[in-house]
C-alpha cells in the first residue's frame, strides 16, 4: 500500500497508522518472510549470542549474556546487558528442571540511565537527551523514570546537553535509573496510558519454566535457551548441570552436514597406534606376542570457559601413543569427536579444535566434570583390530581380529607364532595392523593401516610402527639346556 500526499490533506491518527502498517506488516515484513526461512539466535563476534553461564559465586544463579535473535514475525529481540536470573535450588522436585525460554518483548526504556537529585537535575550516563527530551518555551515533553519513589509523570524544562536536563517536580535522589518518554500531548488533554511512552523499543523477555521434560514452545516464536539442573553430590551439597540448548536456534550458523562423507573421514582415526609388542609366554610350539594398540587420547587436566559462540574446552596437560604431552596437536584433529567422561558415561561432541583448544558448540555440564578420566574418542560405536601374520601360523592369510568397545581407548590383542620348522616358516615374522571404525548403526568403513608412531618392542626398545613390524622370533626361541651324561 501506499500513500499519496498533497499540499491540502489532511492527515490524522488513523492514516498514519495505515501508513506505518504499509511499511511494516505489508512492505519489509512480507518480503523478508518471504526470503527467510530460519529464525534464531543471530551469531556474530560483536556479541555474546545469550550464552548461559552459571555464577561461580552463586550457583543458584544463571547469567545470561547480551545477544540478538529474530523471530518468525520479523521481530528483533535484543539484549543489551548482561542479566542475573535467579533458581533457587530448593523449589525443583521429581527430578524437575528450569527451561529458560527466550521471547521478543517491548520496551519503553531509552539508552542510558539517569541520576536525579531534589532540585530536579537529570544527569545521564550514555543518554542522548538532546535528541529525545523536549524542554521550554517549546511544548515539552513528559518523562518517567523506572523507580519506586519518583513515580510521577515530569515534565522537562530545560535540555543542556545529552546528559544534563532539568524536570519539574517534587524529587526524592537516586541514581542509575532507566527513563522513558511519555510524550508531548496538547496542554489539557489526558491520554489513556495506552497512548502514553510514544517511543517503543525491542526488547526481550526470558520466561522460567520448571518440568521434567522439555516444554513445548512456539516454534520460530519461543527460543529455549538452557536447562539447569540440580544433582546431589557425595559432600552432602550439590553440582549446578547447565545444558546449553542454543545449538538448536542459531540462525547463521552452519551445522548442515552429509552425514555419509563426514562420517567416512572420521572413520580414519588419525591416532591409532601401536603401543607395546610384548613376549607373554614361550614353550616348546612357539612364542604368543602380545600387542597394544590405542586409539584415543586421554586428558589428564583441563578447563573450560564460555565464548561468544559455546563453549572452550582447553586440554592443559593429555596422553597419546600417537602424540606426545609436548607437541602440538594438529588443528582439526578433534573434529567431530566426543568428549567422553568414564566416570559417568555422559559425552558431548567437539565442533572444532585448534591445537590443543577444543570448540564446543552444546555443551554436557557431565561430560566435564572434575574428574581425571575423560578421553576424546571418535563418535562412534567400536574398532576392529586386524592383525596378519605373514607366516609361522595356521592359515596366514586369515588375520587375527578382535572387536572392542572405543571407550576403552586402549587394547590387547594376543597372537601365537610357532617356530621356524623349516616347511613354509620363517626366521622373520611380519605382522601387518589394521583397523576400522563400526557406528552405531553398524555402517561399514574401510580397513586403515595403523598409523606412523613410536612403540615399545619386547627387548624394551623404543621402534617405529608405520602398519607393520617385523619379530626375528630366533632370537625369542629358548636354547634347550645342555646336560652332562658322564
Amino acid at each position: 500500500m501506499d500513500v499519496k500526499f498533497s499540499e491540502n490533506l489532511f492527515i490524522s491518527v488513523e492514516e498514519l497508522n495505515r501508513l506505518k502498517s504499509s511499511i511494516a506488516e505489508n512492505g519489509w515484513k512480507r518480503f523478508a518472510k518471504n526470503l527467510v526461512s530460519k529464525f534464531g539466535i543471530a551469531v556474530n563476534e560483536n556479541n555474546t549470542n545469550f550464552i548461559p553461564i552459571v555464577n561461580s559465586m552463586a550457583r543458584d544463579t544463571l547469567t545470561i549474556q547480551p545477544g540478538i535473535a529474530f523471530d518468525s514475525d520479523m521481530n528483533i529481540i535484543v539484549l543489551d546487558s548482561a542479566v542475573d536470573i535467579s533458581l533457587p535450588h530448593g523449589q525443583l522436585a521429581n527430578n524437575e528442571k528450569y527451561w529458560l525460554v527466550l521471547r521478543h518483548a517491548i520496551t519503553h526504556n531509552e539508552v542510558g540511565t539517569v541520576s536525579v537529585n531534589q532540585s530536579g537535575a537529570l544527569t545521564g550516563v550514555g543518554t542522548k537527551f538532546k535528541e529525545v527530551l523536549r524542554g521550554q518555551p517549546d511544548f515539552p515533553t513528559k518523562v518517567r523514570l523506572d523507580s519506586v519513589v519518583n513515580t510521577g509523570e515530569y515534565e522537562v524544562v530545560e535540555v543542556s546537553s545529552d546528559t544534563s536536563a532539568i524536570i519539574a517536580g517534587s524529587f526524592t535522589n537516586e541514581s542509575g535509573k532507566k527513563y522513558s518518554v511519555v510524550g508531548t500531548f496538547t496542554p489539557g488533554f489526558i491520554p489513556d496510558e495506552d497512548n502514553r511512552q510514544i517511543y517503543s523499543y525491542d526488547s526481550c523477555e526470558i520466561e522460567i519454566l520448571r518440568s521434567v521434560e522439555q516444554p513445548e514452545i512456539r516454534d520460530g516464536l519461543d527460543f529455549i535457551l538452557a536447562s539447569v539442573e540440580y544433582v546431589d553430590n557425595m559432600n552432602n551439597g550439590y553440582d549446578t548441570i547447565l545444558n546449553d540448548y542454543r545449538v538448536n536456534y542459531l540462525l547463521n550458523f552452519s551445522f548442515e552436514k552429509d552425514d555419509y562423507v563426514e562420517n567416512k573421514e572420521l572413520a580414519e582415526d588419525q591416532i591409532v597406534s601401536l603401543v607395546k609388542e610384548s613376549v607373554v609366554n614361550l614353550d616348546e610350539k612357539g612364542v604368543t606376542i602380545e600387542l597394544l594398540m590405542e586409539h584415543g587420547f586421554s586428558v589428564t587436566d583441563f578447563t573450560v570457559e564460555a565464548t561468544t559462540s559455546g563453549y572452550k574446552f582447553t586440554i592443559n596437560s593429555g596422553t597419546s601413543n600417537f602424540i606426545t604431552t609436548a607437541s602440538t596437536l594438529p588443528d582439526h584433529l578433534f573434529k567431530g569427536w566426543w568428549i567422553l567422561n568414564r566416570y559417568n558415561m555422559q559425552y558431548c561432541e567437539i565442533t572444532d579444535s585448534a591445537n590443543r583448544v577444543l570448540s564446543i558448540t552444546k555443551i554436557n555440564s557431565l561430560a566435564v566434570t572434575g574428574t581425571t578420566d575423560i578421553v576424546l574418542i571418535p563418535p562412534f560405536n567400536e574398532i576392529e583390530y586386524s592383525v596378519l601374520v605373514s607366516n609361522n601360523v595356521s592359515a596366514p592369510l586369515s588375520p587375527y581380529v578382535v572387536r572392542c568397545s572405543l571407550e576403552n581407548i586402549q587394547n590387547r590383542l594376543m597372537i601365537p607364532i610357532k617356530w621356524n620348522n623349516g616347511v613354509n616358516y620363517s626366521d622373520v615374522v611380519t605382522l601387518t595392523l589394521k583397523y576400522r571404525i563400526i557406528g552405531f548403526s553398524r555402517d561399514k568403513y574401510p580397513m586403515y593401516l595403523f598409523n606412523t608412531a613410536n612403540y615399545l618392542d619386547h627387548d624394551g626398545n623404543i621402534k617405529s610402527c608405520s602398519g607393520s613390524i617385523s619379530i626375528d622370533i630366533t632370537s625369542l626361541k629358548p636354547v634347550p639346556e645342555v646336560r652332562n651324561y658322564s
